[in-house]
C-alpha cells in the first residue's frame, strides 16, 4: 500500500500501476488513452462533456461524492477528481492498494462498485451527445 499525497507524478504512476477498468468520479476525469472503462460519474457531468470515450459504458449517479479506480492489478481512491488540476493545485491524498497486497480489500472495493452501477442509470451516445437512458 502507498499513500499519495500532493506528489502529482505518484498519483498519475499509481493510475496507470493499476490498468484502470472500473471508475467512480462524480466529475472531472481525465482517461486519454484508455478504452473499455466503466465509468458512474454524475449525470450533468456526463451530459455536458465530449470527453467521454467512445469505447466507455457510463453511468450516472448524482449521490456519488467518492473517487476510486479499480484495475486489474489495484485499486487507487482518495480525495481528489481524476485531473491534472485536481493533483497540481489542491492539496489532496490517496491511497494506492496493489491487488495483491490485500486481496480482501481489493474485493469489497470491486463489489461496491458493482453495488453501484447496478443502482445508477445507463448513460448513452447519441451522436456527439451523451444522454441519460431515463430522465
Amino acid at each position: 500500500m502507498k499513500v499519495l499525497t500532493e506528489n502529482r507524478l505518484d498519483y498519475i504512476k499509481s493510475l496507470g500501476a493499476i490498468t484502470p477498468e472500473f471508475v467512480i468520479a462524480p466529475f472531472g476525469f481525465s482517461f486519454a488513452g484508455v478504452n473499455n472503462l466503466k465509468i458512474i460519474c454524475t449525470k450533468a457531468y456526463a451530459e455536458s462533456t465530449a470527453r467521454l470515450n467512445d469505447t466507455w459504458t457510463v453511468r450516472s449517479n448524482n449521490q456519488i461524492h467518492a473517487k476510486l479506480a479499480i484495475g486489474k492489478y489495484g485499486i487507487v481512491l482518495g480525495s481528489w477528481n481524476f485531473t491534472q488540476t485536481s493533483t497540481k493545485d489542491k492539496h489532496e491524498i490517496g491511497i494506492h492498494i496493489r491487488k495483491g497486497e490485500y486481496l480482501n480489500e481489493y474485493h469489497k472495493a470491486l463489489k461496491y462498485f458493482q453495488r453501484l452501477w447496478a443502482r445508477s442509470t445507463p448513460i448513452k451516445k447519441e451522436g456527439k451527445q451523451w444522454v441519460s437512458e431515463k430522465d
